[in-house]
């Protein structure tokens, strides 16, 4: 019986060593069987994360020339390794398919290690391998240990010759390319039944917008970045969500330090690449790595009609209505500081409940409906909406501001407590409110500005 056992793992072994030799040879040469592969990015769900949609057209006879087994298996890549969100797979006749284990998917990442370390020109094979270097690579695919050092309790004959071993696999230009890899991807391989239409494989996946540190430029003109991990497809398009508009979309190929720019459409509604559109050129490795992680870097605008527009519509009256306090007839106690305005006194000037009522009808739909717009809209958002709600309040108080120096300088020493330093209150507070209205109206106009630039229209 034990006997019988041990050729049943013999015999497991041999075949799962089989899938991982078309595995690997799939990975390799994936322009044979991958037709096609489109990425659809969907952020109109407007959370702090989005989907990923993956399409890919198979050539069926390729796989069936593979797996003549009772399964076909799937290769889509490395992805990093972080934890799934949502992951769905559906073949094209309708039928879900099955992601292979971790254990799976970790055996066929050391198997294809080290059988790229037998391809090298590092004399020694699987069979040979130091117990310390194999503990080594074994710790770092289970994401137990994910350094470089060799460790000596891990083999009983520890040398220096392992040591040197190492390092030469370390410095070695692909092996150590695949080891970094081991430290930071794992593979993601699915598995279907043979008589699943596989023409057609789709992929969603949810993942974690990032969101990264705004410099001070962006905050001026208003307008955030996402960074969007994407696998390297020979499509890609970027949905924003509704209430933002893409100015800008940027392809950064870390592994071969190379960048591209997207073409966006739709007013900014969304962004489309193709590496095969004229004047971009992709080497054969680049080709064929469909299914690899890559970054995308978006630059958003907010929507012109939900904060840009309003935002200068409330800027302008308010430096109107200011200029109009100073100088019109009526107001002449604001030109000369006086003790007191009583407030009843304001509230009855038509221009002051003119622009109370234009106010009031502006808050609900700028402040209280965050809950309506995307996590990224809010993001981009948050200083422009603050600083707009602090003009809004300063034009409000604008009328009020001797009341407010007259008691800054009663609290002040005696020595202090005079009429000019009273005025120089007042001036002071004037010149505080002027600047922040200019400064924020130029915010407003110069984003709104950049917002307007024109983008490509739908053919």
């Amino acid at each position: 019986r034990r006997l019988i056992m041990v050729e049943a793992n013999e015999a497991d072994s041999r075949s799962e060593t089989v899938i991982f030799a078309a595995l690997m040879a799939l990975e390799e040469e994936q322009n044979l069987w991958q037709l096609r592969s489109i990425e659809t990015i969907d952020l109109t769900e407007g959370l702090d994360t989005y989907l990923d949609h993956f399409t890919i057209d198979i050539d069926v006879q390729v796989l069936n020339h593979w797996f003549s087994q009772e399964f076909r298996y799937i290769p889509l890549g490395w992805r990093a390794r972080t934890t799934f969100l949502e992951l769905d797979c559906k073949a094209n006749s309708g039928e879900s398919l099955q992601l292979m284990p971790l254990s799976f998917r970790h055996r066929y990442a050391e198997w294809k290690f080290w059988n790229l370390v037998e391809q090298s020109d590092i004399m020694f094979t699987e069979n040979n391998v130091p117990s310390c270097v194999r503990a080594r690579v074994v710790k770092t695919i289970a994401k137990s240990d994910t350094g470089n050092e060799l460790l000596s309790g891990d083999c009983k004959n520890h040398t220096c010759d392992h040591e040197q071993t190492w390092q030469a696999i370390l410095s070695h230009e692909s092996l150590g390319r695949a080891y970094r890899d081991l430290q930071n991807r794992e593979p993601l391989i699915l598995k279907a039944q043979p008589h699943y239409d596989l023409s057609i494989v789709k992929l969603q996946e949810r993942r974690q917008l990032e969101l990264p540190r705004r410099n001070l430029r962006e905050w001026l003109s208003s307008e955030g970045a996402g960074v969007i991990s994407a696998r390297r497809a020979a499509t890609t398009k970027v949905i924003a969500p509704d209430d933002l508009r893409i100015h800008k979309l940027e392809r950064i190929d870390l592994e071969y330090s190379t960048s591209d720019e997207a073409e966006v459409y739709g007013d900014g509604t969304w962004a489309h690449y193709s590496r095969e559109s004229p004047g971009r050129q992709q080497t054969i490795a680049q080709s064929q790595r469909s299914g690899e992680f890559l970054k995308w870097i978006a630059v958003f605008h907010p929507r012109r009609s939900h904060l840009l527009v309003p935002g200068v519509l409330i800027l302008v009256p308010s430096i109107f209505l200011w200029t109009y306090w100073l100088t019109a007839g009526s107001w002449k106690s604001l030109s000369y500081a006086a003790d007191s305005i009583p407030f009843g006194d304001v509230a009855k000037k038509p221009s002051f409940a003119f622009l109370a009522a234009y106010f009031t009808a502006n808050i609900p739909p700028l402040f209280y409906r965050s809950h309506e717009r995307s996590h990224l809209y809010n993001s981009v958002t948050r200083w422009p909406c603050w600083g707009l709600a602090t003009s809004m309040f300063l034009t409000l108080v604008f009328p009020f501001l001797p009341n407010i120096a007259r008691i800054l300088n009663n609290a002040s020493s005696a020595m202090f407590n005079t009429e000019q330093h009273r005025h120089g209150i007042l001036l002071s507070c004037r010149i505080f409110c002027f600047s922040w209205l200019f400064l924020h109206l130029f915010m407003f106009g110069w984003a709104l500005i950049r917002s307007t630039k024109r983008h490509k229209r739908i053919s």
